[in-house]
C-alpha cells in the first residue's frame, strides 16, 4: 500500500523464519486507520522548522526500548502535571480564585502537546522500522498510545470547560481519570521490551521444545495435568491425546454441532480470536479432570459464593472468570465464560464453561510471550474447549457456606 505514490525507504533485512527480503520501498502499512494516516501526511507536510520537538523525539528514538523510555516519560510527566491541577484546583476551590488553576491547566496542556510529538515521531519510526518483529512491537505501542491519547484528549476539554465555570467536583473527576489511565499501559511497555521474552523467538524449535519439556514435567508430577493435555493437542494433534479425550470429553468437528445457545456463544469468540468461521472443539463431560478441576478451584467456589442470592432465585447467570496462573486450571484455561449457571431441576448446579485455547499477546509471563510467538506461526492448532458442569446440591451448598 502506498500514500500518494510517497514511500518510505527499507534496508535488506532477515524475517525471523530466516527468509530474505531484498531492499525496497513501502508507504504506510496496512491495517492503520484514516487518522493515522493523516498523522502521517501531516508530518510530512511539516518543514524543518516546524518539526523541530517532533525530530527531538525522534533522534533520541534509536530503539524499541528507548521509543519505550520516552512513552513512560511522558506519561509520568502528565501525571505530576495532572497531580499539580488537582492540587491548586482544592485551593481555588478554598479561596475563590482561580488563577492558579488556569495556571496549572497551561502547564498540563503543554505536557499533554508533548505526548502528541512524542506520539507522531514514534510513527516515523514505525514507518521506517528495520524489521517485522520491531514494526509489530512498535505498532502495537502506537496503538496503545492512539487509544489512550483520544481517552485524554476528550478528559482535558472537559477539565478545560470545568475550569471555565469553576466546577471544582467535574475537575476532580476528569482529572482522576486523565491520571489513572496512563498506569494501564505502563505494564504493556515494559512487557514489549523485556529481552529473555523474546530472545528465543527466532528459534522456534527451541522455544517449543523448551515448553514441551516444561509441560511434561508438571504433567507427571500432577500439577498441571490437563494443561500439558490441552497443550499437546495444540502443539501435536489430537491422535497423540486420544487416550485423555477419550476418558474426559469427545471432539466436535464443527460448531453447527453444537446446541444453538451455544453456537451463538462460540461462534463469535471463534471469529474474534482465530479469524475463523468454523473450528474443531472439545467438550469436557462433568466428570473429567477438568470440570472437577474447575470445582475444586478457590475462584469457582468465590464466585458461586459472590452470586448465591441469584442461584437460590432460579436465575440463570452468565459471566467470566478468571482463575489463578499458579494452577492447573488456570494454566489451562486462563479466563473463561461461564455460560447459563443455575440450579437445574435435580438440584444439582449446571454450567457450560466456554473457552478458546489461545495465547495472549504481551503477556506478563514470558511463557505465553513463547507460546504466543508459536501461535503466530501457526505451530499450534487453535480449537475451544467447552467444559460441563453439574454439581450435586449437597457438595454446592458448601460452597455458600463453608
Amino acid at each position: 500500500m502506498t500514500m500518494d505514490n510517497k514511500k518510505v525507504h527499507v534496508k535488506a533485512y532477515t524475517k525471523d523464519d530466516g527468509t530474505k527480503v531484498k531492499e525496497h520501498y513501502r508507504g504506510l502499512p496496512e491495517g492503520l486507520s484514516d487518522e493515522d494516516r493523516a498523522v502521517y501526511e501531516s508530518i510530512r507536510a511539516l518543514n524543518k522548522n516546524d518539526l523541530k520537538v517532533d525530530e527531538m523525539y525522534l533522534n533520541e528514538m534509536k530503539s524499541l526500548n528507548d521509543a519505550r523510555v520516552k512513552a513512560k516519560q511522558a506519561a509520568e510527566n502528565s501525571v505530576n502535571a495532572i497531580n499539580k491541577l488537582i492540587k491548586y484546583a482544592a485551593y481555588s476551590k478554598s479561596t475563590g480564585k482561580w488563577e492558579s488553576a488556569k495556571n496549572a491547566l497551561k502547564e498540563l496542556e503543554q505536557v499533554h502537546a508533548q505526548q502528541h510529538a512524542q506520539h507522531k515521531a514514534l510513527l516515523m519510526k514505525l514507518v521506517n522500522a528495520k524489521n517485522q518483529n520491531e514494526y509489530a512491537r512498535l505498532y502495537r505501542m502506537y496503538m496503545n498510545q492512539n487509544a489512550l491519547l483520544k481517552r485524554k484528549d476528550y478528559n482535558l476539554r472537559v477539565i478545560k470547560r470545568a475550569i471555565e465555570s469553576e466546577s471544582y467536583d467535574t475537575i476532580i473527576e476528569e482529572a482522576q481519570k486523565y491520571r489513572t489511565t496512563y498506569k494501564e499501559v505502563g505494564a504493556t511497555y515494559r512487557n514489549l521490551t523485556k529481552p529473555y521474552r523474546t530472545i528465543l523467538h527466532n528459534n522456534p524449535d527451541v522455544q517449543q521444545s523448551s515448553i514441551d519439556l516444561l509441560m511434561r514435567g508438571l504433567g507427571n508430577a500432577h500439577l498441571a495435568y490437563d494443561t500439558n493435555a490441552l497443550w499437546q493437542m495444540a502443539s501435536s494433534d489430537f491422535q497423540k491425546s486420544g487416550e485423555y479425550i477419550k476418558q474426559n470429553g469427545k471432539v466436535v468437528s464443527s460448531i453447527s454441532q453444537l446446541p444453538e445457545r451455544l453456537q451463538r456463544v462460540v461462534r463469535p469468540k471463534i471469529k474474534q480470536q482465530f479469524k475463523e468461521k468454523d473450528l474443531t472443539g472439545v467438550i469436557f463431560h462433568t466428570e473429567s479432570s477438568l470440570a472437577k478441576a474447575i470445582e475444586r478451584s478457590k475462584e469457582f467456589k468465590t464466585y458461586i459464593k459472590n452470586n448465591k442470592a441469584r442461584l437460590l432465585r432460579k436465575e440463570k447467570i452468565n459471566g467470566s472468570l478468571s482463575f489463578s496462573r499458579l494452577s492447573n486450571v488456570g494454566l489451562a484455561l486462563g479466563k473463561t465464560d461461564i455460560i447459563d449457571l443455575h440450579i437445574d431441576s435435580n438440584g444439582n448446579l449446571t454450567a457450560q464453561m466456554v473457552d478458546t485455547y489461545d495465547f495472549n499477546r504481551d503477556d506478563s509471563f514470558f511463557g505465553v510471550e513463547w507460546a504466543r510467538n508459536q501461535q503466530e506461526r501457526h505451530r499450534l492448532r487453535g480449537f475451544y474447549t467447552i467444559t460441563e458442569i453439574s454439581i450435586p446440591v449437597e457438595r454446592w451448598l458448601k460452597f455458600i457456606f463453608d
